[in-house]
């Protein structure tokens, strides 16, 4: 189970509330490519993380609920605090691997914003099209700022940003394509 650095509204976690884990990696010659996709594989995350801790944390926070997803630190936490300033608590994942093993353990999040290139074997683009087939109803959106996707790249319903991202686009998106149920 990943680590769960979850942000209330209104309320901007630091440095200390990160928890940031580091993975040795094999020299590229040394194992062959990672498969791409969402097959079933064993966990790559460690163990050491307690399961019963991290669905606290998801508990914890007050619906309505999105999942940020982006592997430079500095650029997740200022989204985070973002979609946090709207009103959203926010569980944050540095792989696109990382946030589906989150949406399996907890579909309930109503918006999932994530960078295109998030490192790992499941790129942005890849994590939108599974979310948008496996849970319809989350609100989807795309960001970058080394890409524009091209045409059929993006599933239906899903909102592609250019990054940088400014709170004023963030606030725009939300309000027109990501209300919570009842506030349309």
């Amino acid at each position: 189970m990943p680590a769960i650095r979850a942000t209330q509204p209104g309320f901007a976690a630091g440095p200390a509330a990160r928890n940031d884990r580091l993975q040795p990696c094999a020299s590229p010659r040394a194992s062959p490519a990672p498969k791409r996709g969402f097959e079933k594989r064993e966990p790559i995350f460690p163990p050491s993380i307690s399961p019963g801790m991290e669905k606290q944390a998801f508990e914890n926070l007050k619906p309505p609920i999105a999942l940020v997803v982006d592997d430079e630190p500095l650029v997740l936490m200022d989204t985070a605090d973002m979609i946090s300033e709207e009103g959203y608590g926010v569980i944050e994942a540095t792989s696109a691997a990382e946030a589906y093993e989150i949406l399996l353990q907890f579909p309930s999040v109503e918006l999932v914003l994530t960078d295109v290139q998030t490192g790992g074997a499941i790129d942005g683009l890849e994590l939108a099209r599974e979310v948008s087939r496996r849970w319809p109803q989350i609100c989807v959106v795309v960001a970058s700022g080394a890409m524009r996707p091209r045409s059929g790249d993006l599933p239906a319903g899903a909102v592609f940003l250019a990054k940088p991202l400014s709170p004023s686009l963030v606030h725009q998106v939300i309000k027109e394509h990501c209300q919570p149920p009842g506030e349309m």
